[in-house]
């Protein structure tokens, strides 16, 4: 699980980069008190993992998990607890205060081999969720829309959408099994992109194939995040006809389907982070009230489909993740900005939190 957050290691979730989400582990009851430990986050995730002698032998974790239980209900917070043992069943005299979450038993983890995966890709996605709690422009659940060249893409976007499914609480978009007959398919193909992580099976067909295409460029304009998997066998390949470069890509010669549901879990983390990180910076009055929100740094279709939806009016702030532009790429995109709605400026988290410590105008 540490892992899956800080990057590094090997096996099924090695490669990836941290995500500075800070992790705190213990066995035994720590020094911080549970109101106090709250207090240093906006959101946390506790994920327990339970045995007969965490219950047995440590009183004072026992009374401090209590006191967790009862201070985060109803809180931006999420528990998580994988009973390893069978434990969960002392929980109701134990920790009274946790024993209505529902546990997950470790054979509800799959293989022994993939347990310790699957764990951490649940953490995940209750970080995910627990992150939009609160937020006025996050849905708080979470789906994964995979998008495939049916030429040479299928076999492997079913197996992908059989095995998000058959993980705990994940939902998968495939289109053959959610537009149903009558429906408007454009319609729900674009809404089902502007709600989820855009999983892109780039195989030998997929830049052929307009609908392919379409699904990226309405990940482009509605700001969803989305990841690469990079399927191609050839030796010689045309020039791309998207910007594939600006999300993440995986290779999965080992066949591993794992390591692609958990890039696209932490494209998702990142791409919220983000958006809470600035409405947190508007509630503290660092981050003006007419703002709008990228989760990539700037392209110019981007920016032209954001601002051309607002249409005329004052001057907004778009806020996308640091490090900041280049100052050549910077200088483009701000008169570009400038061109299509005058006063309107583009700044990054770091910026901003910068600009108001040195005490200039926000």
């Amino acid at each position: 699980m540490i892992t899956a957050f800080q990057g590094g290691g090997t096996g099924y979730l090695a490669g990836a980069d941290d995500t500075g989400v800070p992790i705190w582990q213990f066995t035994e009851a720590p020094r911080e008190t549970v109101g106090r430990m709250l207090r240093g986050a906006l959101h946390t995730v506790a994920v327990i993992l339970l045995r007969r002698s965490v219950l047995a032998d440590n009183p004072k974790l026992v009374a401090w998990l209590n006191d967790f239980g009862q201070k985060t209900t109803g809180k931006p917070h999420a528990i998580l607890i994988i009973d390893l043992d069978g434990s969960r069943h002392s929980l109701a005299t134990e920790v009274p205060t946790l024993s209505p979450i529902q546990a997950l038993s470790q054979e509800q983890l799959g293989e022994y081999s993939v347990q310790s995966t699957v764990a951490a890709l649940i953490a995940l996605r209750q970080s995910i969720e627990v992150v939009s709690s609160g937020s006025t422009k996050l849905k708080p659940k979470l789906k994964l829309f995979v998008s495939h060249a049916k030429l040479d893409g299928v076999s492997l976007a079913k197996s992908l959408s059989v095995l998000i499914e058959s993980l705990p609480g994940f939902a998968s978009f495939y289109d053959a099994k959610d537009i149903t007959p009558g429906l408007d398919f454009r319609e729900v193909l674009q809404e089902g992109v502007e709600n989820s992580v855009l999983i892109i099976l780039r195989s030998g067909k997929f830049e052929s194939r307009p609908w392919c295409l379409q699904e990226m460029r309405w990940a482009e304009e509605h700001t969803s995040p989305y990841m690469v998997v990079d399927l191609r066998h050839a030796l010689i390949v045309p020039p791309a006809k998207a910007v594939f470069e600006r999300a993440p890509t995986v290779w999965v010669p080992d066949g591993n389907q794992y390591r692609i549901i958990f890039m696209a879990l932490r494209e998702s983390l990142r791409s919220r982070l983000h958006v809470r990180i600035a409405e947190e910076l508007v509630a503290k009055d660092v981050l003006g009230k007419r703002y709008e929100i990228l989760i990539r740094q700037p392209s110019m279709s981007s920016l032209q489909f954001l601002l051309g939806r607002l249409g005329p009016g004052a001057p907004i702030s778009i806020v996308y993740p640091d490090p900041p532009l280049t100052a050549a790429d910077n200088d483009a995109a701000q008169a570009f900005v400038e061109s299509l709605s005058a006063g309107s400026e583009l700044t990054t988290p770091q910026t901003l939190a910068a600009t108001a410590l040195s005490g200039g105008a926000p």
